[in-house]
């Protein structure tokens, strides 16, 4: 929510008349951004950031193995693999199919420089009981699944929509939510709609509007 609300101020900024301020938010929702932003936790979006472009960028020409999940601490992300590899420098291999960044965040920032984001299609999901955030890749699990009560899987979804729209490590996003709260057609690249068929149906035409 805080990168969508930054692009949002950004635009502002941009359109503002010369000499003007940006107008700021009633005192309701100055509050709600105040505490947004001091509960943001953007070192840990670039540690993840960085982890996972310096991991590419060691991993050689085959580049990252396809992730099972990542596990992002306030100090070191952990990737697992699908398949077991040997871990590229700045990570250690705690099992074969686990590397753990033993670099700190400033040499896997270096390290990451010239190379993308292996899973520009990673979210958040949850956090463990000791702290630990968990990431899954959407785009390698092709159809994911969420059982739970109605508004814990609403509110699941609602937030996976957002995470994808503001994700630091993915570009031009394209998301179609379906039957999901028109209010989310507010963030970047989301386009809503009320059923699975137009949905696929906006699909094919956005392939073959790329492939032509």
């Amino acid at each position: 929510p805080l990168l969508s609300l930054e692009r949002r101020r950004g635009a502002q900024r941009r359109h503002r008349r010369s000499g003007r301020v940006v107008p700021l938010p009633p005192d309701g929702l100055r509050t709600d951004e105040g505490r947004l932003r001091w509960g943001a936790d953007v070192a840990g979006a670039r540690l993840v950031d960085v982890a996972l472009r310096a991991a590419a960028a060691g991993a050689g020409a085959t580049g990252v193995p396809p992730l099972r999940w990542v596990e992002a601490a306030p100090d070191l992300v952990t990737l697992v693999l699908v398949s077991p590899s040997p871990a590229p420098p700045g990570f250690a291999e705690v099992q074969p199919d686990r590397w753990v960044s033993t670099a700190t965040v400033d040499a896997l920032g270096a390290a990451a420089s010239h190379a993308s984001a292996p899973a520009p299609a990673l979210v958040p999901i949850g956090s463990t009981e000791d702290g630990t955030e968990l990431l899954v890749d959407l785009e390698l699990s092709r159809v994911v699944t969420v059982h739970g009560a109605k508004g814990d899987v609403l509110g699941l979804l609602r937030s996976v929509v957002v995470a994808a729209a503001t994700s630091p490590w993915s570009e031009q996003p394209r998301i179609v939510p379906v039957g999901l709260d028109p209010f989310l057609e507010r963030l970047p690249g989301v386009q809503s709609t009320g059923s699975l068929a137009a949905a696929l149906d906006q699909a094919e035409e956005h392939a073959a509007r790329t492939e032509d």
